[in-house]
């Protein structure tokens, strides 16, 4: 396993943590304030046939949009963060420093592990799913997905996001002061550090090629920096608040999600946006990696699934406490 350190350990307040999961309170506190029906997290699966949530009961649930209805996957402690591997086929499952992967089809835990970086904030599936990232408050990790072994460690790089490059030999992590690390994943190397954002970055995205990475930030843009050097091709800017996930869509056009309920597609060689649209006022979020699918959870039970790009909306679901899940977590 490689182990890649940083001198010092850093933490952050929740409320800026808690953006690379886009929540204001970590599921483990908020489930202490929240009612039982409430949604503390949510994703959805690239071809948008899924969305699950966690509860403030305590229940994982997973959601079918095309017929409508839901299903309770297991009872479990508030999960943290939810993420489906880009075959739809698992979901994985933070709940603190534990990460857990659930078998969609067959109601089934495959896999269970424990690591050393704090609660995961962050969980993203790598290698084609071979391989599962989680960024926590003391470090980042990348494991094997069907053994649960470590195979990297970056210690120190806390509560930020994280993000590999397509090819899979470039590890990126951020901090809470703008600045981004790129490690050689293969050597352990650091490559280069570069500091896009004066305040804390909220999310990663490198383009298909891998040459460019994108970022974004709580100062209101998204900085697109060539990979190679380090440098800065543009800036994205447009939003009036922090800009919360990102994905590529293609090679030159990217979409992003701002605080500011705005949902933008930008053309990245000329830096201006082609499209966008007014998301409803949402408590959380959860934008799929390949840009298609943004999932919303909103007040009482409610949680909701829309086209990213053009803003159709395809479902909305609401929960409502099952007693039996509630009891089981809470005594």
């Amino acid at each position: 396993m490689k182990v890649f350190r940083k001198a010092k350990t850093v933490r952050v307040a929740p409320i800026i943590a808690g953006a690379f999961a886009f929540v204001l309170l970590l599921p483990a506190v908020a489930q202490d304030y929240f009612p039982s029906d409430a949604i503390l997290a949510v994703t959805a699966s690239e071809d948008g046939k899924w969305v699950a949530s966690a509860q403030g009961d305590g229940s994982l649930y997973l959601w079918d949009t095309q017929l409508g209805t839901g299903t309770q996957l297991a009872c479990l402690p508030a999960a943290g963060a939810l993420a489906f591997d880009p075959g739809d086929a698992l979901l994985g499952v933070a709940i603190g420093p534990q990460l857990q992967v659930w078998d969609v089809g067959s109601r089934r835990r495959v896999l269970e592990l424990r690591g050393e970086d704090g609660d995961i904030l962050l969980i993203d599936w790598v290698g084609g799913g071979t391989q599962i990232l989680t960024s926590g408050e003391e470090g980042t990790s990348i494991w094997d997905a069907a053994t649960g072994r470590q195979l990297v460690h970056v210690r120190g790089y806390s509560s930020g996001p994280a993000r590999v490059s397509p090819d899979g030999q470039v590890l990126a992590t951020a901090d809470e002061s703008g600045a981004i690390s790129l490690w050689n994943v293969a050597t352990g190397k650091k490559i280069r550090t570069f500091r896009p954002h004066n305040t804390y970055i909220t999310d990663l995205a490198f383009d298909p090629s891998g040459v460019l990475l994108a970022s974004s930030g709580g100062d209101n843009s998204v900085a697109i920096t060539d990979v190679a050097t380090g440098r800065q091709r543009v800036a994205l800017r447009g939003h009036t608040d922090e800009v919360l996930p990102i994905a590529f869509l293609s090679g030159d056009r990217l979409l992003s999600v701002g605080a500011d309920k705005q949902v933008r597609v930008w053309d990245v060689p000329n830096g201006k946006a082609v499209s966008k649209w007014a998301t409803p006022d949402f408590l959380g979020l959860s934008l799929t990696r390949n840009g298609q699918w943004l999932a919303l959870r909103f007040m009482n039970g409610k949680l909701g699934l829309w086209r990213a790009a053009d803003g159709h909306l395809q479902k909305v679901f609401t929960y409502r406490s099952q007693q039996p899940c509630a009891s089981r977590e809470r005594r």
